[in-house]
């Protein structure tokens, strides 16, 4: 309470809270213990206010793992907003290295091989409804097609559902919003790298705000939206102390490509959540090979940012020609083998990085049938503006639909 309406660097405020605090555990012989838990417990409901940190710093930190612990084990899978607040709390204290995520990681849940498990099992249901939807149905009542409906909207759910009580995601996820990548990292090495951002519902959005806040400086200047040249344009809040464990805003546009492999890497198609930041990813790409501002090395980058990111992400995106077109004008600054190497990846591989691909990969060959055999010569233009519109996600798999309806 006392902290509530108190500025962050109000270190004469502090001092008087330190003092008083400190007098209170010694006049009525009180635990520390437990005057540390209350203290979190305060924190974990203004989980800016960062002179929080500082009161904590002021006792004994051997007992943190253990009392964070209790509170996790504590937490209710019905509260979410519990579960954030006890992360957000926990990153600020990993980052500002008060307690080490090796002694806290043996008190979470769930097991690592369970979320190990998560990813094969989503790409077995997205294998199950891609075939589905490439399988020819013959004739067939209507409640028995409606059951198959039934059928593959409850597998769909299995894609799209995320679990809120997921502790190491949800730390995860904590870390990412309050910039400390190199922590984020490490949990990403005990989990192997074997993690469906999806599993956390939060997880994909903070990957996307801290992307859009690293390339903004750099952005601005090359856009020509007039909301970008706006110098009072509120930028994604995200947090920057100059600490080691941060990552910082990029302003050299050749080192765009190297930074940003990492988060785009593991965010994988995921990125389709926010067109806004594919588009000003493809203009900076784009800007670069034009002007031959990358090494090799970074032209390495650039490949694959296109081949794992930026192509899956297509797919998964509605009917967005802009977007489309932007892509085009990055893949011109290859030569034609080169596109073709990406469209044969695009083409062969794409579908098995996430079980939302392999749905949205039949689904799209599924409309792509269906157009097809209504194609006359009374709705030819209709029809073709239709597959127009798919040829918009997934140019290669519709054109090589069409080419084995027409073989």
């Amino acid at each position: 309470l006392f902290l509530r309406n108190a500025d962050n660097e109000d270190l004469e405020y502090f001092d008087t809270l330190e003092k008083n605090i400190v007098g209170l555990i010694g006049f009525f012989d009180l635990d520390p213990n437990r005057v540390m838990d209350v203290i979190l417990d305060a924190f974990e409901t203004n989980c800016n206010k960062l002179l929080y940190i500082r009161l904590v710093k002021t006792f004994r930190t051997d007992s943190l793992p253990h009392i964070l612990g209790l509170k996790f084990q504590n937490y209710t899978k019905s509260n979410h907003s519990r579960l954030k607040g006890i992360s957000t709390v926990t990153a600020h204290l990993i980052k500002n290295s008060l307690i080490t995520l090796n002694d806290l990681w043996p008190h979470l849940s769930p097991a690592d091989h369970e979320i190990h498990d998560l990813l094969p099992l989503r790409l077995a249901k997205g294998k199950e409804l891609y075939d589905s939807a490439i399988k020819l149905r013959i004739g067939g009542d209507q409640e028995s097609r409606d059951r198959a409906t039934k059928e593959e909207n409850d597998r769909r759910d299995v894609l799209t559902k995320g679990h809120s009580g997921n502790q190491k995601l949800a730390l995860l996820e904590a870390l990412v919003r309050i910039n400390d990548w190199k922590h984020a990292r490490i949990i990403l090495k005990f989990l192997d790298y074997k993690v469906d951002i999806t599993a956390y519902p939060d997880l994909p959005s903070s990957l996307i705000t801290l992307t859009r806040w690293m390339i903004e400086p750099i952005y601005r200047p090359l856009s020509n939206s007039r909301f970008f040249k706006n110098p009072k344009l509120i930028v994604p809040d995200v947090p920057f102390s100059g600490l080691e464990v941060e990552r910082a805003q990029i302003t050299d546009i050749a080192k765009v490509p190297t930074e940003l492999l990492q988060i785009l890497g593991f965010m994988g198609c995921h990125l389709w959540r926010s067109p806004l930041v594919m588009s000003q990813i493809c203009v900076l790409l784009t800007h670069g090979m034009k002007q031959s501002l990358f090494d090799e090395r970074t032209q390495l980058a650039v490949k694959k940012i296109i081949r794992d990111c930026l192509l899956p992400s297509l797919t998964l995106t509605e009917c967005n020609s802009g977007l489309s077109a932007q892509i085009w004008n990055l893949l011109q600054c290859f030569d034609c083998g080169q596109r073709y190497e990406f469209y044969e990846n695009w083409l062969a591989k794409g579908k098995f990085q996430s079980g939302l691909l392999y749905d949205r990969t039949g689904r799209d060959i599924k409309m792509t049938r269906e157009r097809i055999k209504r194609i006359s010569e009374e709705n030819i233009k209709p029809t073709g503006r239709l597959l127009g519109k798919l040829t918009h996600s997934n140019p290669p798999l519709v054109l090589d639909v069409i080419s084995s309806q027409i073989k």
